[in-house]
């Protein structure tokens, strides 16, 4: 995404386990709170109180669900960092804090410390090398600790750690991890930590664009989820098999199928010989609309030369898309799909293809074999220069067309 596949994947992360063990495990400390005092101006200001336990939980649950702010992506990202260190000053506040001590402290040991570990984990994501190191130290500290909440914390983030890919780990250490992932996970009853593991060990190859690790690692766990008695495992097993079927497609033809604004069926074989860019998008994404241009732009150089678009809108609203179409003069044929049934397939084109993030954009060369699974920006351009021509080829075709 990649919408990271983009950002919003992050912020769900965030608000799933950071929040998790704080939500399920932790309890408060029954402390009468004080009554506050009038200040005095004749004598030297008292100490600031010490925060309770019940205090310190609360911050962390506003802090878990707290969004980032920022008009840019570089804002973006520095709120949504700057959140993870106040949940580490916290949690680690709340480590400490004697309620947080001895067997009776275990599940409110347990949720600080499951949080302090998702917020290193994060920061980790997002490129703070000390942070990673952090975890491993923590994980050492508390290996020993008996109190079982505490211990299955550190079980389970150790378990995240061991199938959590390095930042430079080559293809052949993808490949390893994923076999052990797949030997691993395979004879287990499936808990709610295993699908959370699993589903981090995906979204970690997907968005580093390590398509055939992620594809072989989402098949593998999307059988193994289709097995469960849970049905949220079920479900999330289809999306996983959905999503391996896109990631799986480089190299190889695409179906493209939808129903178009004026209420007829797109008809994919018409559009053999071209390249084709299939852009899935929504009228509210601003990454989409921020995007639109470069490909206006692409398709104005490249569309007499055999390049079209087909966008596929995932919007809910009709009457929205028909009017961002008309003022923004759209020159391309647009899908919009709500109803499963009529589209065919297992429903719409983005749920056929596992599209969980948008825009996703998929570049189909002259024969439909998909050549890109993210052609956007610069990286569109490029393409479409090595598969057509660049735009200056196209002036000295002209030129030698009119001397003719």
């Amino acid at each position: 995404m990649k919408v990271v596949r983009s950002w919003s994947s992050v912020i769900g992360v965030s608000v799933a386990v950071a929040g998790l063990w704080l939500a399920t495990n932790a309890s408060s400390a029954d402390e009468p709170k004080p009554e506050a005092s009038p200040p005095k101006t004749d004598a030297p200001a008292e100490p600031a109180k010490a925060e309770s336990a019940e205090d310190l939980i609360k911050q962390l649950e506003q802090l878990s669900h707290r969004r980032p702010t920022g008009n840019s992506r570089d804002e973006f990202i520095a709120s949504f960092t700057n959140t993870q260190r106040e949940i580490l000053e916290a949690a680690e506040k709340l480590l400490a804090h004697p309620d947080a001590a001895g067997d009776k402290g275990d599940k409110l040991a347990a949720g600080a410390l499951g949080a302090k570990i998702s917020a290193l984990r994060l920061l980790t994501r997002l490129g703070d090398k000390k942070a990673s190191g952090e975890v491993t130290e923590l994980l050492k500290k508390y290996s020993d600790d008996k109190r079982p909440q505490v211990s299955e914390v550190v079980t389970t983030a150790a378990l995240a750690e061991r199938f959590t890919p390095a930042p430079d780990a080559k293809p052949e250490a993808l490949k390893a991890m994923v076999a052990d992932a797949k030997q691993y996970f395979a004879p287990l009853k499936l808990r709610l930590e295993h699908v959370m593991i699993m589903k981090g060990l995906t979204d970690h190859l997907e968005q580093r664009d390590a398509n055939t690790e992620a594809a072989d690692a989402l098949t593998s766990f999307g059988e193994l989820l289709s097995k469960s008695d849970d049905k949220r495992f079920v479900q999330l097993g289809q999306q996983f098999q959905r999503t391996a079927r896109r990631l799986g497609l480089m190299g190889k033809p695409m179906e493209v199928y939808g129903t178009m604004l004026d209420g007829k069926q797109i008809d994919w074989k018409s559009y053999r010989g071209k390249v084709v860019l299939v852009d899935f998008w929504a009228t509210w994404c601003g990454p989409c609309v921020k995007e639109l241009p470069n490909i206006v732009n692409n398709f104005e150089q490249y569309h007499g030369r055999g390049f079209d678009v087909i966008g596929v809108s995932v919007d809910d609203d009709r009457q929205r898309v028909d009017d961002f179409v008309a003022q923004r003069k759209v020159p391309w044929t647009i899908t919009m799909d709500k109803d499963f049934k009529a589209a065919g397939k297992e429903g719409p084109l983005a749920i056929q293809y596992g599209v969980a993030g948008i825009p996703t954009a998929i570049l189909v060369d002259r024969e439909g074999k998909v050549v890109s699974l993210n052609a956007r920006g610069p990286e569109l351009g490029r393409l479409l220069g090595e598969l057509i021509g660049p735009p200056e080829k196209a002036k000295e075709e002209k030129k030698a067309e009119e001397k003719k």
